[in-house]
């Protein structure tokens, strides 16, 4: 039964982590001068221990390149992506509106209760 909640949680997780996986780019963007999708991936396990697609990952980076938050060029044969002056006015949006978005998703789970 222990296995069987504590699986459970590490899906929740996952799936939560998914729903937000366009923000932590965008923040360790904002930390670095760039990453590549394979360095997303590799973060995301080390911190979390979720390994996402590939699919999820380059999906996200496409999507946040159209809508002009991060640029993506190429450099010794791979993509890399840095973040636009768009996406750290993002970043700082979303680190001082941090405690509304929380008490939103608080409000979304204490609802279904």
């Amino acid at each position: 039964m222990r296995n069987m909640r504590r699986e459970y949680i590490k899906e929740m997780c996952g799936r939560i982590f998914r729903s937000f996986i366009d923000i932590f780019i965008l923040f360790n963007l904002a930390k670095t001068s760039f990453l590549s999708g394979y360095d997303i991936i590799i973060k995301v396990n080390r911190q979390y221990g979720f390994l996402p697609s590939p699919g999820t990952v380059y999906s996200v980076l496409y999507k946040l390149e159209r809508d002009g938050l991060i640029k993506g060029q190429e450099m010794s044969g791979k993509r890399i992506y840095c973040i636009t002056e768009k996406g750290r006015k993002s970043v700082e949006f979303i680190s001082k509106n941090r405690s509304v978005i929380l008490k939103s998703i608080e409000h979304i789970i204490a609802s279904l209760t």
